[in-house]
C-alpha cells in the first residue's frame, strides 16, 4: 500500500503579492506526485486563513479535485468511528483523501471550518478525533487523526480522545499541534 502525507499547503499564502501563486504550485506538483499512490492523507493547513477569499477556494478546489478524477487502486474502507457524510463515500471510489484540519483553519465553537466544507463537497474526509481504517491487498491501516487545537488545550484533548493502537493494523497518528514539552 502506498500512501501520500502532504500537509501545510497554506493556500493564499502572500495573497496579491508576487509569491501568491507559489502555494499553489508548489501544492500541485505534490498533489501530481500523490496520484499514483493508495491513499493521500492531508495533515493541516491547507488554506493560509481561517476565511479564504473566493478566488483562494477556486485555485485550491482545481487542485484537490484531482484524487477524484484518478480510479480507486483497490484500496477499501473498513470501518470509520464517525458516520461518513454520504457524499463523502463518493471519494472512497477515487483516491482517499483523508484530512485533518491546522491551527489555520481552526474556527469557533460552532463554525464550520475549511476542510469541513471540503468534506461537505465530497472532496476529502475530515478526520478530527476519529479513526479510519483500510485495507489493501490483505493489509489494513488505521488512520487515527487529531486536527490543531489551542496548544493550552492539546494535552487534555489528547488524553480524553483515549485513543489506542488498533490491532492487527499499520497505526498512523496524523497531528498538527505542538504538545509542549513532548513536541515542540
Amino acid at each position: 500500500m502506498k500512501i501520500s502525507i502532504l500537509s501545510d499547503f497554506h493556500f493564499g499564502f502572500a495573497f496579491n503579492s508576487e509569491l501568491e501563486d507559489d502555494s499553489f504550485e508548489n501544492a500541485d506538483e505534490a498533489m501530481e506526485k500523490a496520484l499514483d499512490s493508495d491513499l493521500i492523507l492531508i495533515a493541516g493547513d491547507i488554506f493560509d486563513s481561517r476565511v479564504p477569499k473566493t478566488s483562494v477556494w477556486a485555485k485550491a478546489i482545481k487542485i484537490l479535485v484531482k484524487p477524484l478524477l484518478k480510479e480507486n487502486t483497490g484500496i477499501r474502507l473498513v470501518s470509520c468511528s464517525k458516520d461518513l457524510k454520504e457524499i463523502s463515500k463518493r471519494t472512497l471510489s477515487h483516491i482517499p483523501v483523508v484530512a485533518i484540519h491546522g491551527t489555520h483553519e481552526r474556527r469557533g465553537k460552532g463554525e464550520i471550518n475549511a476542510v469541513e466544507a471540503l468534506e461537505n463537497a465530497g472532496i476529502l474526509i475530515h478526520l478530527h478525533l476519529n479513526t479510519i481504517i483500510f485495507e489493501n491487498g490483505g493489509k489494513k491501516i488505521a488512520i487515527h487523526g487529531m486536527s490543531g487545537v489551542p496548544e493550552r488545550f492539546a494535552k487534555d484533548v489528547l488524553y480524553q480522545w483515549k485513543l489506542k493502537p488498533i490491532e492487527n493494523c499499520f497505526n498512523i497518528l496524523i497531528l498538527h499541534q505542538s504538545i509542549d514539552p513532548y513536541v515542540y
